[in-house]
């Protein structure tokens, strides 16, 4: 099977970027925390981590990102894919986001699969203000 895992495109004197569908594998292809979506959600984020470090960039570079979650549509669901976030972006480099339920993922077992686009610029975090919504909700 062919996988790009990412595609970089030089604009200027920016490099766009736009990252496959991370699932939650860890280095040696196992699932991580089969029925856990906080766990899963968060080696997605491990892994979409390592993709932007191995093209010279870090998530601070990310500009936007979708989350797919596979069930219902829960206030619970919602909370489990946003505390690992936290751990991984601040409040002043949080990418925009979309969460969308789903009924099923193409990788066995994964409850999450999270896609990204970020803004490389030579390599390093880009200074930029997230633009909040009055009602504080992502």
């Amino acid at each position: 099977m062919i996988f790009c895992e990412a595609v970089f495109v030089q604009v200027g004197d920016v490099r766009l970027g736009f990252v496959s569908g991370c699932i939650p594998r860890d280095a040696e292809g196992e699932l991580v925390g089969p029925g856990d979506v906080a766990a899963q959600t968060r080696q997605c984020l491990v892994n979409l981590q390592g993709v932007l470090e191995r093209a010279g960039g870090s998530l601070r570079d990310v500009t936007r990102i979708r989350l797919f979650v596979v069930g219902p549509s829960s206030h619970d669901a919602v909370q489990a894919t946003h505390v690992p976030r936290t751990e991984f972006f601040s409040a002043e480099s949080c990418p925009a986001s979309t969460l969308v339920f789903v009924q099923g993922l193409g990788a066995p077992g994964a409850l999450v699969e999270i896609e990204a686009e970020a803004v490389l610029s030579g390599g390093c975090g880009r200074p930029r203000q997230p633009v909040i919504s009055a009602s504080g909700s992502s």
